[in-house]
């Protein structure tokens, strides 16, 4: 009769410990599915667990409770309230790192997209400023064979008696490779016909073997036609 009264007893004793076991989990399974707005329910539940756990009553509000659910720490605020706010502490500095962390990063990927900006304007700038600085060359050098080519004109032509002042015509001449002229066309007259004859007659008689110093690319865009203001005057281009 003694022995089965000390198995009944040890099998009630395993019965209780199992079910103690069973509190914690169970009572967060449960409130992990309730709404935002059934938080006395859940500060109800937390503090009849702690009763059936022979526990203090839980005094520190919702907020806690869904923190703990949210950080997998329920089932320790219910049973260790002082280790669960240990652990607590721990991943809110954790997570307060992570935060850091990220905030450092894309403070890091700001910078370096501004440097890149930056340089990219720098490269763009200085790019500009090259183009600006060739194009400055160019002129300059297009500019020495206009001068070559008005004076040029100038030095062959003859004025004819019947040539006023301010009469001029337009001419467009067309220019080989080595200078030579191949054409020219009178654009706009001057009303004087023997005037712009005169003019046509002072380009045929001229050469500018010094077009074939160009690139290519260079007689081909600004030389190979060309359209001249002849003024008795002012000879330009």
């Amino acid at each position: 009769m003694l022995k089965l009264n000390l198995v009944l007893v040890l099998l009630f004793v395993n019965v209780s410990v199992f079910a103690d076991e069973r509190v914690a989990p169970v009572t967060c399974a449960v409130i992990s599915e309730t709404t935002l707005d059934q938080s006395a329910y859940r500060v109800k539940e937390v503090n009849e667990a702690r009763s059936k756990l022979n526990l203090d009553p839980y005094l520190e509000g919702d907020d806690e409770i869904l923190l703990s659910i949210n950080n997998d720490l329920c089932i320790l605020l219910i049973m260790d309230f002082e280790e669960y706010k240990k652990q607590s502490k721990i991943l809110i500095l954790a997570e307060k790192e992570e935060v850091e962390r990220r905030r450092k990063a894309r403070e890091k990927a700001q910078e370096e997209l501004w440097r890149e900006l930056e340089e990219k304007a720098k490269a763009k700038e200085e790019l500009r400023r090259e183009l600006e600085a060739k194009a400055s060359v160019g002129e300059k050098e297009r500019f020495k064979y206009v001068q070559i080519i008005t004076r040029r004109i100038s030095e062959n032509w003859h004025r004819p008696p019947s040539a006023r002042l301010n009469m001029r015509t337009l001419l467009k001449i067309t220019l080989t490779r080595a200078g030579k002229v191949q054409n020219v066309q009178i654009v706009d007259t001057s009303g004087d016909r023997v005037f712009d004859l005169s003019a046509k007659e002072a380009i045929l008689k001229s050469e500018f073997p010094e077009i074939k110093e160009l690139s290519p690319s260079e007689y081909t865009k600004y030389f190979r036609e060309i359209n001249l203001l002849f003024d008795p005057q002012d000879l330009r281009l």
